[in-house]
């Protein structure tokens, strides 16, 4: 299966993973992963804010990212479409 869309991949701790849409659901800017607030946000000037399961926390964002389920498996990630 093909995925349509571009990834943010997080590593939270040592083998815990996120991976979500790496685009803004509000407009085309990408989300950078903040570890030491456990976040995602949006580089806009608007900074929308997620969580790490991609629910909303700050808009202007309204729609939640897209999340992908994620696991290490050996020294392998496989992320579920």
């Amino acid at each position: 299966k093909n995925l349509n869309d571009s990834l943010i991949i997080a590593c939270i701790d040592q083998d815990r993973f996120i991976a979500s849409s790496l685009f803004c659901s509000h407009g085309t800017m990408e989300v950078e992963y903040h570890h030491e607030e456990l976040l995602l946000r949006c580089v806009s000037v608007g900074k929308s804010e997620f969580k790490l399961n991609g629910e909303v926390i700050s808009g202007p964002a309204t729609e939640h990212l897209k999340s992908y389920p994620i696991k290490k498996l050996n020294e392998k990630l496989l992320i579920k479409t």
